[in-house]
């Protein structure tokens, strides 16, 4: 049987590596311990810039990956090497053109279950476009 994994996606840019890992450095509440632990929203702070603007206080890190090539020429290239990317290269590339979208340098994606509001944000030195979700084999 074959499974299958449906996963949100972002295309964005962001000025530097450096940026793109303080975006995701996940930062814990460091002061809870697991008594204080009573309910979904037992987070205190999101859990990285990448939650804040998902509006989420946390994901489980293990069903995202993210990349960042600077010099990539294509969406193509971007997410050459990355996980599952020969099954979501070419969907990815017509939904940034029908977007209208240049100068992309960086993307995100995470298992569908995680993110329960996907949605652009921009920031002051970023930017990262929701483009939906796509389903790929495992």
């Amino acid at each position: 049987m074959e499974s299958t994994q449906t996963a949100h996606f972002w295309l964005g840019r962001f000025p530097n590596v450096e940026r793109v890992a303080a975006y995701f450095h996940e930062v814990y509440d460091d002061c809870l311990d697991d008594a204080d632990i009573d309910g979904e929203d037992w987070r205190r702070t999101p859990l990285s810039e990448f939650a804040r603007d998902q509006g989420e206080k946390w994901y489980d890190h293990d069903f995202m990956e993210h990349g960042f090539n600077p010099s990539a020429a294509s969406i193509k290239e971007l997410v050459a090497g990355h996980s599952y990317y020969d099954q979501y290269e070419d969907e990815l590339t017509r939904r940034a053109s029908e977007l209208g979208l240049e100068g992309v340098n960086m993307f995100v994606f995470i298992s569908e279950d995680q993110i329960a509001r996907p949605r652009s944000v921009e920031g002051a030195d970023y930017w990262l476009r929701y483009v939906g979700t796509v389903t790929y084999r495992i």
